[in-house]
C-alpha cells in the first residue's frame, strides 16, 4: 500500500469514526511521537517540552468539549514557535520532532474546528516518522523504497487498525 492509498483508506476510516475514536487515535499518536520531540529538545537545546506536554494534556481534558465552548488556554503562537524548522536542523531528529509537534498542533486544531483532515495529517506524521527513521538508518533508500518498505507497510496497517 502506497502513501496515497494509505491516505485514502485513512480518510475513509476517519470519516466513519466517531469524534471520540478520532481523538483517541490522535492522542495515541501524539503520545507515541512526544519522545521524539523530547530527545530532539535535549540534543539541540531547542523547544519547549512542558508546553507540548501541556497541549497534549489539554486535548485529553477537553476531548469532548464542543468547538464553540472550547477555550484554548495554550498559546498557539508559542506552540508554533517551538515546532522545529527542518531547514534549521540538518539531521533526521529535526524531522521527527517536527512531526511530533505538528501532530499536537493538528489535534488542537481538530478540537477547535472538527475538520477531519487534521486527523489524516496526524496519521501521516506517524508514517513519515517511520520513513525518517528508516532513512536515517539507511540513507541509500530512495523515496520509492521507503514508500514500499515492509516496516512502513506494517505501520500503515497498524494505524488503520487503530481507528
Amino acid at each position: 500500500m502506497t502513501q496515497a492509498e494509505f491516505t485514502g483508506l485513512l480518510q475513509e476510516k476517519i470519516d466513519n469514526a466517531s469524534h471520540a475514536e478520532r481523538v483517541d487515535f490522535s492522542l495515541a499518536i501524539c503520545d507515541e511521537l512526544l519522545p521524539e520531540y523530547i530527545l530532539f529538545a535535549k540534543h539541540e537545546d531547542f523547544g519547549n517540552v512542558p508546553l507540548m506536554e501541556e497541549a497534549i494534556n489539554f486535548c485529553k481534558l477537553n476531548r469532548n468539549v464542543e468547538p464553540e465552548d472550547l477555550s484554548v488556554n495554550i498559546d498557539l503562537d508559542e506552540l508554533e514557535e517551538n515546532i522545529p524548522d527542518v531547514d534549521d536542523f540538518e539531521d533526521f531528529d529535526g524531522s521527527t520532532a517536527m512531526n511530533a509537534s505538528c501532530a499536537i498542533f493538528e489535534l488542537l486544531e481538530y478540537l477547535s474546528d472538527r475538520e477531519t483532515y487534521h486527523i489524516v495529517n496526524i496519521g501521516n506524521y506517524m508514517t513519515d516518522t517511520v520513513e525518517f527513521r528508516l532513512g536515517s538508518t539507511d540513507p541509500t533508500l530512495t523515496s520509492s523504497e521507503l514508500d514500499n518498505h515492509p516496516l512502513v507497510f506494517e505501520e500503515r496497517k497498524r494505524l488503520l487498525a487503530l481507528i
